[in-house]
């Protein structure tokens, strides 16, 4: 591809949340950056700055109720309808038009109407509507369900490049809406660490140290508790804890106290974690758990218990997207039945952090692009 490009990326996520769409923003911001383009970002905006943003340019809108509801009155299932002279008037001046998420498929296909010349990008978070129908059935779950296929149809119908996280999510995409992209990627989730940098809390420092004093080994399960599959994976990792006193349990994440939590001496939880105190709790833990069956794509989580040396025990369904390693008996075992009883060899399995490590920087981190994938693109079409 022809150096200096200018590229925008449009986000519903914003570069410094800590959810798993927050990973995937800043790994395609490191995939971006290694692929010689000018790269503006634009996403939403988030309360306090996390990581740092000094090598392009970022621009941020506000997501809130009505922003949401005026979107949806356009058929958008994202918050950027008000917003959208002002996106215009940035992306005039673009070469490349990058959305990440299948949800913004029809904003993809009306600056294509408005931009004609300008190459489009598609880099859907997961198969979104294969995600949503998994909900429980209403009818606002109806009604989503119906936006959200009519955009992601037209996303990739409209779109130059697809790319998506896993092999598995292009391949249902393909067989269910019948477009197949000749001009296609796979980027999986990279994760990289950042130093820890805000103040510890007090409740932090008291439970991490009534943790860090029990002798036992650490199983964690890191998540977004108000995420449907997360919250039926609690429930494993809560059965797990009961019925095996060897082993110290922890649930950290979002909305961790919404779970209903027996009080047992070997279960700890951890709510809403800043980035550093996530990252003192990785750090002092053995085993990640990941018993999810339930939703779609990669699961960024992983990526990150690989960075921290954390053995992985987890289903098949945890480890899609991680085709390098989910063989790797240094770093993996699967989960052959979810009630099967939790590993007893993992007491005295001797785990070395420093080689699961480097499995991670080798395939998910930003080490793994060439700086050359978008080269697939011809500018002269």
């Amino acid at each position: 591809m022809k150096k200096n490009k200018k590229l925008c990326l449009i986000s519903i996520n914003s570069y410094n949340e800590l959810t798993g769409g927050g990973v995937y923003l800043r790994t395609l911001v490191s995939f971006l950056q290694k692929q010689n383009v000018n790269l503006t970002l634009i996403d939403k905006k988030s309360s306090g700055k996390l990581f740092e943003d000094n090598t392009f340019q970022h621009i941020s809108f506000i997501k809130g109720k009505r922003q949401d509801i005026i979107s949806r009155l356009f058929f958008i299932p994202s918050f950027y309808v008000p917003y959208i002279f002002s996106i215009i008037k940035i992306l005039r001046k673009q070469d490349i038009l990058a959305f990440h998420n299948s949800r913004l498929g029809l904003l993809c296909l009306l600056f294509r109407i408005l931009m004609p010349h300008k190459k489009n990008i598609l880099f859907p978070d997961n198969f979104e509507y294969d995600l949503i129908r998994q909900k429980d059935k209403n009818i606002t779950t109806f009604i989503e369900k119906l936006i959200v296929y009519l955009n992601e149809f037209i996303g990739l119908k409209n779109s130059d490049l697809v790319s998506y996280i896993t092999r598995q999510d292009k391949n249902a995409m393909d067989k269910f809406y019948g477009i197949k992209k000749s001009r296609n990627l796979i980027l999986p989730v990279i994760f990289s660490r950042e130093k820890p940098t805000d103040v510890l809390s007090a409740h932090f420092i008291n439970e991490y140290n009534r943790l860090n004093n029990d002798n036992r080994k650490k199983v964690v399960f890191t998540a977004s508790f108000d995420f449907f599959p997360n919250i039926d994976a609690a429930n494993y990792v809560l059965n797990a804890a009961k019925s095996n006193n060897d082993y110290c349990y922890i649930l950290a994440g979002r909305k961790s106290t919404t779970l209903n939590l027996p009080d047992l001496d070997n279960l700890f939880f951890f709510d809403n974690l800043s980035n550093s105190e996530m990252s003192y709790l990785l750090s002092a833990c053995d085993v990640f758990y990941s018993p999810i069956v339930l939703g779609s794509g990669m699961k960024t989580k992983i990526a990150e218990a690989l960075s921290y040396g954390l053995y992985i025990y987890a289903t098949e369904h945890s480890l899609i997207g991680y085709d390098e390693i989910i063989h790797n008996k240094e770093c993996v075992k699967k989960i052959s039945h979810l009630d099967e009883e939790f590993p007893k060899d993992f007491k005295m399995k001797s785990i070395n952090k420093q080689l699961i490590m480097s499995y991670q920087q080798k395939y998910y981190s930003h080490y793994r692009f060439n700086g050359h994938e978008l080269d697939i693109i011809n500018f002269d079409d």
